[in-house]
C-alpha cells in the first residue's frame, strides 16, 4: 500500500512544513507464516578432472530442508531453497564441501530477494559423487573359426552401428580396461543377411554415459556370393585307440559365402570335413554310434566359410578292439648296468630289458 505522509503536531504546536522527502512510502501489509522447503544444491563452480565426472544425480545436501518464517506472499513465491558452493573447485575424487550461503528460489530457478526471511543460520554439507570415465572400444568375439582363415577380413565387412561406449565407475577399476564385448558370434551364423541387435549388458556399480542401449552388428554382403557343394570326403581326429570308429554318413551338403572371386573358384574337394572326437562322450560297451557335430573349413581359400546348422549332421559308428595297439615310447635311463625301461601307453605292465 503506498501512504502519503503527513507531518502534525502532538502537542498543538503551530509550525510549517517547508517540505517532505519522500512524499510517501509504500508499506506491506501480510500474513506472517511458517513453511519448510527442500535444500537442493548448486555446485556450478564444481568442476571434475580429467577422465571424471560428477555424478550430479547422486549429490547429497545435509541437512536437507529448511524452516523459514516471513510475509506469505513472499513464502507462496518460493519452491525451493539452494545451498550454494560461492568458489571455483576442481575435483578428481568423491568430496564433501560445505557452505554457509542459502539462497531462495522460485519455480524458475529465479532467486527470490527479501529482508523478511527469518531462519536459522547453519552450515550445509555437501556430498559430491566423482566418477572415473573410460572410453571403450565395442568388440565380439568370433567362434568356430578355422586357422586359415583370414578373420580381419571379414570383421572389415560386419558393420557396428556404435564402435564406443563411455562408462562410468565409483573407482579406477576402468582404468585396465580398452574393450567392452558384447558377445560371442558363430561362424556359421553369420550369412549374407546377417543382422542382429546385441542389448549392453552394463557390470553392476557401473554407469553407461553414451546413452546407447544395444549395438547391431550387419554383414556387407554386397561383393559376398552363396554356393552349395556336396562333400563326400568325411574323416574323423582324435579317434580313441579303443574303437575302430568311421563314419557312416556318405555325404554332406556344405553352404559357402565369400567374395565370388574365391567362391567361383572353389570345389568340394577344397572343403575338408572333420569329426574330431576329442572330447567325445565316452565310449561303453563292444559297438558304438551317435550324431555328431563336423568343423568344415578350407585350407586353399582364406575367405570362405561354411554358414548354416551342422548339428548332429554326422553319423559315427565303432566296433570296440580286442587287442589294441600299444604304442610304447623308450626312455634311456644313465645307470651303472645301463637299463632301458619301455613303458605302454595302456594299463599292459612295463617290461625291463638288460643289456
Amino acid at each position: 500500500k503506498t501512504l502519503e505522509i503527513n507531518v502534525s503536531s502532538k502537542d498543538g504546536t503551530q509550525f510549517t512544513v517547508k517540505s517532505i522527502s519522500p512524499r510517501s512510502v509504500n508499506i506491506r501489509f501480510d500474513k506472517i507464516v511458517t513453511k519448510k522447503y527442500p535444500i537442493q544444491d548448486d555446485i556450478s563452480k564444481v568442476s571434475s578432472a580429467d577422465n571424471c565426472i560428477i555424478n550430479t544425480d547422486e549429490v547429497r545436501v545435509t541437512p536437507n530442508e529448511v524452516e523459514v518464517s516471513g510475509p506469505e506472499a513472499i513464502l507462496n513465491r518460493i519452491s525451493y531453497a539452494a545451498a550454494v558452493i560461492p568458489k571455483e573447485r576442481e575435483l578428481s575424487a568423491t568430496t564433501i564441501l560445505t557452505t554457509d550461503q542459502l539462497e531462495f528460489r522460485d519455480e524458475n530457478d529465479t532467486p527470490v530477494q527479501s529482508s523478511h526471511l527469518d531462519y536459522a543460520l547453519s552450515n550445509y554439507a555437501i556430498e559430491i559423487p566423482v566418477q572415473y570415465t573410460q572410453e571403450l572400444d565395442i568388440t565380439y568375439q568370433l567362434r568356430n573359426v578355422p586357422t586359415s582363415f583370414d578373420e580381419a577380413y571379414l570383421r572389415s565387412i560386419l558393420k557396428q552401428s556404435a564402435d564406443h561406449i563411455t562408462l562410468a565407475a565409483p573407482d579406477s577399476t576402468l582404468d585396465a580396461e580398452t574393450a567392452f564385448s558384447i558377445g560371442q558370434i558363430s561362424l556359421s551364423d553369420i550369412g549374407l543377411n546377417f543382422s542382429k541387435d546385441y542389448t549392453l549388458e552394463i557390470p553392476e556399480n557401473y554407469e553407461n554415459l553414451s546413452g546407447i542401449t544395444s549395438v547391431n552388428l550387419s554383414l556387407d554382403s554386397s561383393n559376398l556370393v552363396e554356393k552349395e557343394f556336396v562333400v563326400t570326403d568325411i574323416s574323423i581326429m582324435n579317434a580313441p585307440t579303443t574303437y575302430n570308429m568311421t563314419v557312416d554318413t556318405s555325404q554332406l551338403t556344405v553352404t559357402m559365402i565369400g567374395p565370388k572371386s574365391q567362391i567361383e573358384h572353389l570345389s568340394a574337394a577344397d572343403l575338408t570335413v572333420t569329426v574330431n572326437l576329442l572330447g567325445a562322450p565316452q565310449m561303453e560297451g563292444e559297438t558304438v554310434s551317435f550324431n555328431y557335430t563336423p568343423t568344415i573349413s578350407c585350407e586353399k581359400w582364406d575367405r570362405v566359410w561354411a554358414v548354416g546348422d551342422y548339428t548332429n549332421k554326422v553319423y559315427v559308428k565303432g566296433e570296440k578292439v580286442d587287442n589294441p595297439t600299444i604304442e610304447a615310447t623308450t626312455t634311456a635311463i644313465p645307470t651303472a648296468n645301463d637299463i632301458t625301461v619301455a613303458t605302454a601307453t595302456t594299463t599292459t605292465a612295463a617290461t625291463t630289458k638288460k643289456k
